[in-house]
């Protein structure tokens, strides 16, 4: 009797070691997934990366394309200030 006892407990213990052994290998089963799915997110960073550069850029390029714009027109208003007072003769006194 007590062999069969013992017989059983050493066969539960054998299963439930089994059962932990196959639940140990599942996460490394996952890594397998973890590259993938690191590398697809990667991809996305980058993508992102790239599109703010982009925006980034058009914005500064924007700014500086409006500021030379106002910068010319005022050397525009300029010169035709300067060129409408050498055309009027000075008052004499």
């Amino acid at each position: 009797m007590r062999g069969k006892a013992l017989l059983v407990i050493v066969m539960i213990f054998l299963l439930l070691f089994l059962n932990q052994k196959g639940e140990a290998n599942k996460p490394s089963e996952l890594l397998e997934y973890r590259p993938t799915t690191y590398l697809k997110l990667q991809g996305i960073r980058d993508s992102l990366a790239k599109e703010y550069r982009n925006l980034r850029d058009e914005v500064v390029n924007g700014y500086i394309l409006y500021k030379l714009q106002m910068s010319y027109e005022a050397l525009k208003l300029k010169r035709e200030k300067l060129k409408s007072g050498k055309h009027e003769k000075p008052p004499n006194p």
